[in-house]
């Protein structure tokens, strides 16, 4: 039998696969550098948006609540320019009242003075009493 040195030739495949090996290994330390990095910028991208997001509706709530105010100072002056409507409606109303007091007041007044004859607080019986007209 003839024996062949085949101890070269197996160094050779191991050099050769060791080789191998240390490509693959940068190629998958590559790609899983490229996937990490994918990764992290796609993350970091979303909590940019999301922060873009949050600001905007910080903005629009902080503009609403402007406009909340803005809509409670209205209702204020409102209230208050019903509650003078109510306060001027029920003078309307009452402005009547004057005039019909005054009027009975005056109609009282002839039946106590009738035809010059005055009723004074101290006397019991009308007496004869005369009225000057003055002008002046």
């Amino acid at each position: 039998m003839i024996r062949i040195n085949l101890l070269p030739h197996r160094e050779e495949k191991r050099k050769a696969r060791r080789q191998q090996f240390y490509v693959l290994l940068g190629l998958v330390s590559v790609l899983a550098a490229v996937i990490w990095f994918l990764g992290f910028s796609l993350i970091n991208r979303q909590i940019a948006v999301q922060s873009e997001t949050n600001e905007f509706l910080k903005r629009e709530i902080a503009s609403l609540d402007k406009e909340i105010d803005e809509i409670k100072k209205i209702q204020e002056q409102t209230n208050a320019l019903l509650s003078r409507k109510r306060v001027i409606e029920a003078l309307q109303a009452n402005r009547t009242e004057t005039v019909h007091l005054f009027n009975e007041l005056q109609s009282r007044y002839r039946k106590v003075s009738i035809c010059g004859l005055l009723l004074k607080p101290d006397q019991r019986s009308p007496s004869l009493a005369t009225r000057s007209r003055t002008r002046g």
